[in-house]
């Protein structure tokens, strides 16, 4: 291999020129079905396929731009047809190397992409799991830190509405607390309801 990465790209891009050339040419002069992918150190993507109508066309490595060689068409009216026709003569190479080499080369990545599959079910569960733990750890910090607040503890962070908050949060349990002492006491007394005009500051 090329030890220096600037002659190792001049160096592809000359020979990856020669092989297009010479792909045009099979195709060209000796009417051969041929399909050719490049994908260089830099991971550009160059790719021939011997089209499937007698216009020549080169395909850029993105597959977004056609550039006609014999048509003066204008490529965006085109595209949609020469990315199918791109597809289907493509497709039809492979099958035809399937049948005569008994290789399914779709096999092979069809297994890596499950794997991948598996790895992302995988991952997803394990950081479900993550976050369910840390939501559960949250919860349980935030109902200490409000324990701790409603005995008077840790008060420094809280702003005056957020004070203002507490104090009601703890009126309305003690008013609980009151009323729930006036129906152990007085069981069939009506003035433990919340309408009764008595204090029971006492009890």
């Amino acid at each position: 291999m090329i030890e220096n990465s600037n002659n190792r790209q001049v160096t592809y891009s000359k020979r990856k020129g020669g092989l297009l050339k010479k792909a045009r040419e099979l195709t060209v002069l000796c009417d051969a079905h041929v399909c050719l992918l490049m994908l260089s150190s830099t991971k550009k993507f160059c790719e021939y396929c011997s089209p499937s109508t007698e216009s020549v066309y080169y395909i850029n490595p993105h597959l977004s731009l056609f550039l006609f060689l014999s048509l003066s068409v204008c490529p965006c009216t085109l595209s949609v047809h020469l990315n199918l026709s791109l597809f289907l003569s493509m497709k039809a190479i492979f099958e035809r190397y399937q049948k005569a080499s008994g290789n399914d080369v779709w096999e092979e990545q069809y297994h890596k992409m499950q794997k991948q599959l598996w790895q992302l079910k995988e991952t997803n569960n394990r950081l479900r799991r993550e976050i369910s733990s840390v939501f559960s750890f949250f919860l349980i910090c935030s109902d200490e830190i409000a324990s701790r607040q409603k005995m008077g503890e840790d008060l420094e962070d809280l702003d005056f509405k957020q004070l203002r908050g507490l104090e009601q949060d703890l009126e309305e349990s003690l008013n609980t607390v009151r009323e729930r002492k006036v129906r152990y006491f007085f069981p069939s007394s009506p003035c433990y309801s919340k309408s009764c005009p008595f204090s029971f500051m006492s009890l």
